[in-house]
């Protein structure tokens, strides 16, 4: 393929909607089908008696899951991150001297 047939398939594909981002959307549409009909079939397949909870399609993809659906973490200990924090200073200003022993690491 020369160069100038190579720029006609570029401009073609570039105006014809093939950019990168609209793969990437049809590939979430195609993954978002395959869950649903994954999800669909389970549900038809499930003994509602042992799972009465029915399947998601969140299920089959997590990674579509919205993060605002994501269950809040347990409150961290203000004074347990503040020790955790500080360790990590001091390990890394300890690396810093064995890296550099003649700056001033103050």
């Amino acid at each position: 393929m020369g160069s100038s047939e190579y720029l006609g398939w570029h401009e073609y594909l570039s105006r014809d909607g093939w950019s990168r981002a609209k793969a990437e959307e049809r590939a979430i549409k195609v993954e978002i089908l395959l869950a649903t009909l994954l999800s669909m079939t389970a549900n038809i397949n499930r003994d509602a008696e042992k799972n009465p909870k029915p399947f998601e399609i969140y299920d089959f993809a997590p990674w579509l899951k919205p993060s605002f659906a994501q269950p809040v973490e347990e409150a961290v200990d203000m004074k347990t991150a503040a020790k955790e924090i500080d360790a990590g200073m001091i390990e890394t200003q300890e690396r810093l001297k064995a890296i550099f022993p003649k700056v001033n690491h103050a």
